[in-house]
């Protein structure tokens, strides 16, 4: 993720597509931390996050929740179950004040009908598969630290300021390290000067000098 740009399924349809998706869907209200789906539920819907943020969550040995994806305004999930069907495979939880537009199954079969809204989804799930294959080979080539400055840099463009919201936990379970190798990795940005911490939140003032730290390591 060097320069991975962020897209949204909805920042690519024209404003008559975004209407006719939001035409099918049935939208639903979700509060603070409550459960949208759980792993293994069998509604084959697709879900697009109208409002706030859904974090898609996998329960590891020892009852252990890891933070594999925050989906933001604009993202789609689900897609794969509406058309080959199956069961969930993560639990979706909702963080802040939340809206899902729900599209059933039948419905976004209908909509596939218009190139359009294809071209979209085929353009998520590429773009989605190159991050996998991105940050599989970080895993194997990066030290934590790198992997972790790549992570804010794509949360800090997410964000609308400075100041980007995460626990240490998920930051953990998104770079696939220890909390104690991230608090280590923290530490070491932080004493070059590249973010500082709060309380449930970092701060990421100079985006180009992180990207250009990212940058001279990866070429090593």
């Amino acid at each position: 993720m060097s320069e991975i740009v962020r897209q949204s399924l909805m920042d690519l349809l024209e404003p008559a597509e975004v209407a006719l998706v939001q035409a099918f869907a049935i939208r639903r209200s979700y509060r603070d931390r409550e459960v949208i789906h759980e792993r293994g539920d069998e509604t084959q819907s697709v879900g697009i996050v109208a409002k706030g943020q859904v974090r898609l969550l996998h329960l590891a040995r020892g009852g252990q929740e890891l933070l594999l994806s925050v989906l933001l305004p604009g993202d789609n999930y689900g897609d794969i179950l509406a058309l080959a069907g199956g069961s969930r495979s993560h639990r979706a939880v909702a963080s802040g004040d939340t809206a899902v537009d729900h599209i059933p199954a039948d419905a976004f079969r209908q909509l596939l009908i218009h190139p359009a809204i294809v071209r979209a989804f085929y353009t998520i799930a590429s773009s989605r598969l190159e991050v996998a294959i991105s940050r599989f080979d970080d895993m194997r080539t990066l030290p934590s630290e790198v992997r972790l400055a790549k992570l804010l840099l794509e949360l800090r463009r997410a964000s609308p300021d400075e100041r980007v919201a995460c626990l240490q936990e998920d930051l953990a379970s998104l770079t696939g390290v220890s909390t104690v190798t991230l608090a280590k990795s923290l530490t070491l940005l932080k004493r070059e000067g590249l973010v500082e911490t709060g309380y449930r939140h970092l701060i990421v003032q100079d985006v180009a000098g992180l990207a250009d730290w990212v940058a001279k390591r990866e070429a090593d």
